[in-house]
């Protein structure tokens, strides 16, 4: 377990003793649905583990793995339906399902789009902030354009 995930699974069990509050407040009081969080800035997603890479995960640094295969799996959406998408999966961390911008960039970074063979290859993530999604600017994880050293 990183230094991440042990501070976050603290703050669960430290938050377990004042969650019974948060319930019993006023619905509209502690809950944001627009912002995603609890009153005092408790980001929900905190207390919803992901199976896949997210942008909060890099925490602002980037991070150099190396790919371990690649699969087709079904992932379900925000609005409950499931498609089936790519998924890398690297041996540094969790993996992450890949976007058409991230499928482009990892089959030029490779060389091919034959993806038996990008295992062992190295790439480097990073957050880009300004990504737009659904009419919104948000911060997505992006695959560099060039193979680290």
């Amino acid at each position: 377990m990183n230094a991440k995930d042990a501070m976050i699974e603290e703050y669960v069990r430290a938050s377990d003793q004042e969650f019974p509050w948060l319930i019993q407040a006023s619905a509209s009081s502690c809950w944001t649905p627009a912002h995603g969080h609890y009153q005092g800035g408790v980001a929900m997603k905190v207390f919803q583990p992901s199976s896949f890479l997210k942008q909060e995960d890099l925490e602002g640094n980037d991070w150099v793995v190396t790919v371990k295969h690649v699969t087709k799996e079904l992932i379900k959406s925000g609005d409950g339906t499931s498609k089936e998408k790519f998924v890398v999966h690297f041996n540094e961390c969790k993996p992450l399902v890949l976007n058409k911008t991230n499928m482009t960039t990892l089959i030029a970074l490779m060389g091919t789009n034959e993806s038996d063979l990008w295992a062992g290859k190295r790439c480097c993530l990073f957050v880009k902030e300004d990504v737009e999604f659904g009419g919104k600017l948000v911060s997505a994880i992006r695959i560099r354009t060039k193979a680290p050293l």
